[in-house]
């Protein structure tokens, strides 16, 4: 995420904007999926992930 957002920093706000949408979200949606989804069977970071899937 920080990685791509370095890279579009030249970008317009509505440049940068639509990117997030395209790319981003579909990333950022995956991620909150996987904490939903394992948030029990991790134990070390279960109360990280809980928090995040919040």
């Amino acid at each position: 995420m920080f990685y791509l957002e370095q890279i579009w920093e030249n970008l317009s706000k509505q440049e940068r904007y639509q990117l997030r949408q395209e790319k981003l979200r579909p990333l950022m949606q995956e991620f909150f999926d996987w904490c939903e989804n394992n948030k029990t069977t991790i134990l070390p970071w279960q109360e990280n992930i809980q928090v995040n899937c919040k």
